[in-house]
């Protein structure tokens, strides 16, 4: 398999989207990009290929937002609120391209060596996405009661039943669900994570304003007459 034949690729691409996944063929898409079948064959064993390259393009370019968008964000919640409104406006202007990557990913995950094949690509998916939020925890000096791996599964499974839901609903799906739960999730799991800290607070650096109001009410109560 070669990935360097843009004309394939694009016209795999147009193809995919019309059919899907099942109703696709090499030799629709070798008709769709004006070249002979045995030139398409010559290149992708398999519809398979081609629907990998697209996938590993399609994954290449989230990765970059997604660094993007941290580089833009200040702290994790407001990096997930980011993140779903991307994806909120994915969910709405490319939802073909959403329901062709499940078509897919169902179809593989009965093919053992094509699901190890489509696993490798989302690892690198989800790695860029738990890279991005563990680099905007740190920076922030922000502690999660919850690996960045395991918030990034999360969100990935959010975001992929977010399209079959919003299919499901049609227009009274709500246009900015995925950004209210993922800043929602990782406002809850950074709270969950700097309680459960074991960290002083001399290592901490200067108290919290909660920290604050509690020693206030403490002192106030310690001043009181016995």
């Amino acid at each position: 398999m070669r990935s360097d034949t843009p004309p394939a690729s694009d016209a795999a691409r147009r193809v995919f989207l019309r059919r899907g996944y099942h109703g696709t063929s090499l030799d629709l898409v070798a008709d769709e990009a004006g070249f002979t079948k045995g030139a398409v064959y010559a290149r992708f064993t398999s519809k398979a290929d081609l629907l990998l390259v697209l996938a590993d393009e399609r994954f290449t370019e989230r990765v970059q937002e997604m660094e993007a968008l941290g580089a833009a964000s200040h702290g994790t919640a407001e990096l997930g609120a980011a993140i779903g409104r991307k994806w909120d406006t994915k969910l709405r202007v490319d939802q073909e391209w959403s329901l062709l990557l499940i078509e897919f990913r169902v179809h593989a995950a009965r093919d053992a060596a094509l699901n190890r094949r489509y696993g490798a690509l989302h690892t690198k998916l989800r790695d860029g996405l738990a890279a991005t939020i563990a680099r905007e925890a740190n920076q922030n000096g922000e502690s999660l009661s919850t690996p960045p791996a395991s918030i990034a599964r999360a969100a990935l499974a959010l975001a992929t039943g977010s399209v079959l839901e919003r299919v499901a609903e049609g227009g009274t799906f709500p246009a900015d669900v995925t950004q209210r739960m993922n800043r929602a999730l990782l406002r809850g799991l950074r709270t969950a994570g700097e309680a459960t800290s074991p960290r002083s607070k001399s290592a901490r650096g200067a108290p919290t304003p909660n920290e604050m109001a509690r020693q206030a009410r403490a002192n106030r109560g310690a001043s009181l007459p016995a």
